[in-house]
């Protein structure tokens, strides 16, 4: 019948480590995990992956970097946690991509979200030349949502893909 109020998310520390031009989250679907991406680099373009976790006191943790092999040298962003809490989507410029910025996958092998397989490019099928980000899943898992800047004019655009022959 409509929404409820905002809630804040207050996550202990982050605006001191925050310094970066941008930063996205994505909640995990118990809602008690946070990934996010932002650089502590001040005026960066450059970020990496984070994780909160939510305590008894409903305060987020302080962000833990992702390990190294979800985080490179070069830019992660746009996280998105699947609906089984354990697969990470996230877009990167890493090298051996197949554009500006590519949608890779990995899965979580820990509870302490620090041990991850080595992320896997999506493909042609997903990636383009062009930037791509903000990968989602609808709750039916029919459609990926994603924003792809490979149109006419370079401009982003949202798209929707399915993920089931029908």
């Amino acid at each position: 019948t409509g929404w409820s109020d905002f809630i804040a998310v207050e996550i202990s520390e982050l605006d001191e480590m925050w310094k970066g031009l941008y930063k996205t989250m994505a909640f995990a679907p118990n809602q008690k995990v946070i990934v996010l991406s932002f650089s502590t680099k001040i005026n960066a373009e450059v970020n990496d992956l984070y994780v909160s976790f939510l305590n008894k006191n409903n305060i987020w943790t302080k962000p833990r970097k992702l390990p190294v092999t979800v985080n490179t040298k070069s830019d992660e962003t746009c996280p998105f946690i699947a609906a089984d809490g354990k697969t990470l989507y996230f877009s990167s410029n890493r090298p051996g991509g197949l554009g500006k910025h590519d949608l890779y996958v990995t899965q979580r092998l820990d509870d302490k979200w620090m041990v991850w397989t080595e992320p896997e490019n999506l493909g042609i099928s997903f990636n383009s030349p062009d930037w791509d980000g903000y990968y989602s899943v609808d709750a039916q898992a029919k459609y990926a949502y994603m924003v792809t800047t490979n149109t006419p004019d370079g401009s982003p655009d949202i798209v929707r893909k399915p993920l089931i022959e029908g």
